[in-house]
């Protein structure tokens, strides 16, 4: 047989194998897409299971902020995602809250929004409807009548860094004597005066008030040997001071003495 009769013979033998391998390598290659698709997807959604809100987790003591308040200002919803967080807006909304010092939202995966409080530390009462923090920052929670037992400052809120000022110094004034500030008037004049915790109010007016205290102090010994203590002592004069004692008949009426 000759070469050109051979080629003829075998022409149509490579037909029938390409006609035989198309489909397989075309189900091949159907089945390699369909793998690479599977795990596209499985990939997808277990991210979309990351995304998906499962649960709030605060933390930080909480004393006097509650968790139902907190959840009722983030108005977090079912079938939100962390996507939709809009942290810098529920950020501040937290922060609203009176009792908050600082808040941090964060998201964690899977599914998961961190929220971390720090609360104010009282430290103060400001008239009769505010608080002032440790850090010296007035603000005004609801149950304020609660913290009766803080020394209070009685002033407007423009005073508000001077009478925390004037308060320390005048408690580091009586410390000698056992005695510390109960209230601090601080009124628009900027006059002074001051109860103290063993009911004594003490009256000085606009000026140089810190050495007419320690005058005060200084004296006080001699004020309380006998078992009775003023009701009041004004030490706004230049020299010297007036005291205002219980009527010891009406226990109503005071005697004041200039001494």
């Amino acid at each position: 047989m000759s070469h050109a009769t051979r080629k003829q013979a075998d022409a149509p033998s490579m037909l029938e194998r390409l006609r035989r391998i198309l489909p397989l390598a075309g189900a091949l290659l159907l089945l390699i897409g369909a793998t690479v698709a599977v795990n596209w997807m499985q990939v997808e959604f277990a991210k979309q299971d990351e995304w998906q809100m499962q649960r709030v987790r605060i933390v930080g003591e909480l004393r006097q902020v509650t968790v139902s308040e907190i959840l009722e200002v983030l108005s977090v919803k079912n079938g939100q995602t962390l996507a939709d967080v809009d942290m810098p807006a529920l950020t501040d909304k937290v922060a609203m809250l009176p009792w908050i010092r600082s808040v941090e939202l964060r998201r964690q995966f899977p599914g998961e929004l961190v929220v971390s409080i720090v609360e104010r530390e009282p430290w103060l009462r400001l008239n009769d409807n505010a608080l002032v923090d440790a850090e010296g920052e007035a603000f005004m929670p609801r149950n304020v009548a609660a913290f009766a037992h803080l020394p209070q400052l009685q002033t407007d809120i423009g005073n508000l860094h001077l009478a925390q000022q004037e308060y320390g110094h005048a408690n580091k004034a009586l410390q000698p004597v056992g005695l510390s500030v109960a209230v601090l008037t601080l009124n628009a004049r900027g006059a002074l005066s001051l109860q103290l915790n063993n009911g004594v109010a003490l009256m000085f007016g606009r000026n140089d008030w810190q050495p007419r205290l320690e005058r005060f102090v200084s004296l006080f010994p001699g004020l309380s040997s006998e078992g009775q203590l003023p009701l009041y002592v004004d030490l706004r004069y230049d020299t010297g001071f007036a005291v205002a004692w219980p009527d010891k008949d009406t226990e109503k009426a005071p005697k004041t003495a200039g001494l």
